[in-house]
This record gives C-alpha cells, sequence and structure tokens, in this order.
C-alpha cells in the first residue's frame, strides 16, 4: 500500500495539494522571524497548542515538506527535518532504542549562536518528535520486558491449562493474536500515555473524543505496518507448543513495534498528522519501559485460555450459562441460584458456581463446565450418569492474582458481547481490527472487545439437553 494512502486511511489526510498542517493561527510574519521570548514560548509547561501556534511550527512544518519533496534527499526523514531546523545531526527517530532521539532540545533562535535549532517552530517541532519516538521505545522496551517476565511463568500456565495447539486452527489464531490482540495491547498503551500528555490534559470536554481520535489513528497504523509484514503470522503458524507460541507471539508484537515507528517517521503525512497542533509536545517524555506486563498477560490469556479448553483431552465442557429459568429477582443478579433450581434433576457443583458468577448490569452469568452424560458415551444401560456441572480446569486461578489480573469476568464479558451483538446467538465472528469499526472496538472495550475470548453462551436447560449428545458441535454444549 502506497504511503499517501496509509496516511489518508488512517489519519484521514486531505488532497495533497492542501498544508500538511492547518494552519489554525495564521501570522504576516514568518515562523523564522518568531522570538524564543514570544508570548507562551517562554515557558515550556506552557499549553501545547498555544506554543504550537505561536511558533508558527505549522508553517514551518510545509515548508521544510515542500523541501524535502522538491529536493529529495537519500537521509533519514528525522535527519533532514533536524538539518532543516539546524538541530544535532542524525536524530534517526525512525529506530529504537536510537540515543540521538532520547533528549529534547531547548528553544533557539536564527540570530542566536550555537543555538540548539534555527527557530521557536524547529524547537517545538523536533520536540514533538522527540516525544513520539519516547513513547514507541518505552512500549517497545515494556514488551520485552513482557516477554522476560511472561517466559518465567509459561510452565506454571501450560500446567493449569495445558493443551497442543490445534493445526487445523493455527492460520485463523496466528492472525488473530497478531492482529486483533495487538490492537488491544497498543490501544491500552497509547490510551495509557495520551491522557498523561499535557495537550490531552489540556481538551477539558473534548478530552476523551481527541485522545480516541488519537489513539485509533495509532492504533490503526500499527495493524496497517502488520498488513504489510505478515512474515509474524507465518512464523506463528509453524509453532505446535503453548510455551513457544505464546513467545513468539509477543516477539512478533515486538517487531511490529520497531516495524511501526519506522514506517511512522518514515512518512512525512503521517507524521505530520500525529504530531499537529503540538499534541506530541511533552517536556517530561522519557523512554522509561512502559509497565505493558499485565496488559499483555490479560490480554494474550484472556484469548488462549478459551481455546485451551476447547482443545483439552479429555473433553471440556467450557461454556457461560445464562439466568434463563433459574429462581431469582429480577434486577438483583446474585438473587440467582441455579444449584437450587435443579437440585432434583442434575448435579450443580455449588463452589464452582459461587467461584464464576459474575454480572454485567443486572444480568446474571456463570462459566462453567457441562459434563456429558455417560449414556452413550460409556454405553451404560442402568447406572448412567445425567449431565454435570462442575469446575473448568484452572478457573480458579481466574481471580484477578494471576495471568495479569485475568478474571472470570474478563472471558465472560468479551464473549457475551459477542453472543449480544449477534442476537444472542453463538457463532459471531471477531471484530475486524482492519477496519476503523473494528479499531474502535478494541479502543473502547479493551480485554471485552468481541472475539478476544470466545466461548459459547446459552441457558443451563440448552446445556443440559445437549449433554446427552454424542455429536460435538462447534458450539458445544450450546447449540
Amino acid at each position: 500500500m502506497k504511503a499517501s494512502l496509509v496516511a489518508a486511511l488512517v489519519f484521514g489526510i486531505g488532497a495533497s495539494s492542501k498544508p500538511l498542517i492547518s494552519r489554525d493561527d495564521p501570522s504576516t510574519q514568518s515562523w523564522k522571524d518568531v522570538k524564543c521570548d514570544f508570548g507562551s514560548l517562554t515557558d515550556v509547561s506552557s499549553d501545547p497548542a498555544q506554543q504550537w501556534n505561536d511558533s508558527q511550527a505549522a508553517a514551518a512544518y510545509d515548508e521544510m515538506a515542500k523541501s524535502w519533496a522538491k529536493n529529495g534527499t537519500k537521509l533519514p526523514l528525522s535527519n533532514y527535518i533536524a538539518n532543516f531546523f539546524h538541530a544535532r545531526p542524525e536524530l534517526n527517530c525512525q529506530d529504537l532504542a536510537n540515543p540521538n532521539c532520547a533528549v529534547t532540545v531547548n528553544c533557539g533562535q536564527g540570530d542566536a549562536s550555537n543555538a540548539p535549532v534555527n527557530s521557536p517552530a524547529g524547537y517545538v517541532l523536533i520536540n514533538s518528535m522527540v516525544s513520539l519516538h519516547q513513547h514507541y521505545e518505552g512500549m517497545y522496551e515494556g514488551m520485552k520486558n513482557a516477554l522476560n517476565f511472561m517466559n518465567g511463568e509459561i510452565g506454571t500456565y501450560t500446567s493449569n491449562f495445558a493443551t497442543q495447539l490445534d493445526q487445523m486452527k493455527q492460520n485463523k489464531v496466528a492472525i488473530d493474536v497478531t492482529m486483533m490482540l495487538y490492537a488491544v495491547v497498543s490501544a491500552g498503551a497509547f490510551n495509557s500515555w495520551l491522557k498523561n500528555v499535557p495537550y490531552f490534559k489540556n481538551q477539558n470536554g473534548n478530552k476523551l473524543g481527541a485522545l480516541k481520535d488519537t489513539t485509533n489513528g495509532f492504533v490503526m497504523q500499527g495493524i496497517n505496518t502488520i498488513k504489510d509484514s505478515m512474515s509474524a503470522v507465518d512464523d506463528l503458524k509453524a509453532q505446535n507448543t503453548m510455551s513457544d507460541f505464546l513467545s513468539k507471539t509477543v516477539q512478533s508484537w515486538i517487531n511490529s513495534t520497531a516495524f511501526a515507528t519506522h514506517q511512522l517517521f518514515e512518512d512525512i503525512s503521517v507524521l505530520g498528522e500525529s504530531i499537529k497542533n503540538g499534541q506530541m509536545l511533552d517536556p517530561s517524555a522519557n523512554n522509561n519501559p512502559m509497565d505493558l506486563t499485565e496488559l499483555m498477560q490479560t490480554a494474550l490469556y484472556g484469548y488462549i485460555t478459551p481455546m485451551a479448553w476447547k482443545l483439552a483431552v479429555p473433553e471440556v465442557g467450557a461454556f457461560i450459562a445464562t439466568a434463563e429459568g433459574i429462581n431469582g429477582k429480577a434486577g438483583d443478579c446474585n438473587s440467582y441460584d441455579p444449584k437450587d433450581t435443579f437440585k432434583r434433576d442434575y448435579y450443580l457443583d455449588g463452589a464452582a458456581l459461587k467461584a464464576t458468577h459474575f454480572c454485567d448490569g443486572n444480568d446474571a452469568y456463570w462459566l462453567v463446565n457441562l459434563k456429558r452424560s455417560s449414556q452413550k458415551i460409556l454405553g451404560c444401560t442402568t447406572t448412567c450418569v445425567d449431565p454435570e456441572i462442575h469446575a473448568l480446569p484452572g478457573v480458579e486461578t481466574l481471580d484477578g492474582n494471576h495471568w495479569g489480573g485475568l478474571k472470570v469476568e474478563d472471558l465472560g464479558l468479551s464473549a457475551i458481547r459477542g453472543w449480544q451483538r449477534n442476537g444472542k446467538k453463538n457463532g459471531w465472528e471477531p471484530v475486524d481490527v482492519k477496519t476503523s469499526d473494528g479499531v474502535n472496538e478494541v479502543v473502547e472495550n479493551g480485554i471485552h472487545a468481541i472475539g478476544v475470548a470466545n466461548l459459547p453462551v446459552c441457558s443451563f436447560k440448552e446445556a443440559f439437553k445437549n449433554g446427552y449428545q454424542e455429536i460435538h458441535t462447534p458450539n458445544w454444549p450450546c447449540s
């Protein structure tokens, strides 16, 4: 996909004949004539949008972009920008772990000797680029730290949810974890960072909308990057063990983050839209690794755990039971008692019901395991065991203290959203994060987005009925 088209899709950039960055506060003076003692430029903690306008950064970026287009260069874009504004050479912001793009500059102006940049506009633009680079650097290092942590606990996880990956499902699984879960993780990372960036702190009533729009743009840009390089997906298809699969998944995210950074700082339109209006100007920017361990764990384990149950041997009948037909008080989620309702006909493990009960508003649900009737499975004729409700393997660890804080309701709410969106029917498709609607779903709901956790949903009555059937349908024990 051409860079200009990617830019248009990601950030909604207009026709190429228009300025790359809109000039919200036109001035008769040139950006080259602005002094560091003008208006908001005297204080680095001033409103970023005002510093952007006072420095005439939009006009400066447009002039730099025209020079770039006219002259052409073999230099990386960030190095060309540094040269244009007389900043230190070889910024190389496109390369993570590069120390030259880790230090902000002071304000400078053309008539000052040995100034760090030739203008206040250069100061605003270079520092915006440094701040943006620092975020990607922090995300990159945070992912590497999380990988080291997860490699140390994968043995414990597989002992609770042990399974081999189903080769028939490898292609879909690889695509889902590479694209969708990367979107979940990157959306969480950008949200966590952007809400503390001065520009978004100063948005008042428009803060949430502006933050969401910017997050959506960065997430979509990352997804487009992955689409352009599907080697990560191909690599995941070759992994047979859960341990290798999880490690390779996180490594694919690390590589994708590095690639996305490179693409961002080599596309003049996308970079311009990313830093416009001073939204990336952050004097406190640093490259401390983001603590992404919990976020990555909840995303990965939230997706993998239902799959582990589905592929388990011996069979596990994982499903989310609704309160349909259960004795209780309408509007009181905690009043429903499945054990009391079915005590004359079926066995239900009371401890399992209590541990896995959760609410979605006033609606009650349980994440449980249906064991089939032995009538057909064992060929019994007289003392046949009816279907029973038991605890799922490892469910006792879904208490918020393991696997990045993953809880029963995290798995349940994702599945319920898909079930409800599908007209309360099973067999829904996960959201497509290659679309703007799909990215919106992930940014708004994170781990609870449709398709993160795929579990069938139905009433206890429906599951008990299907417990007598020998045929194992895709949504068993639900229909």
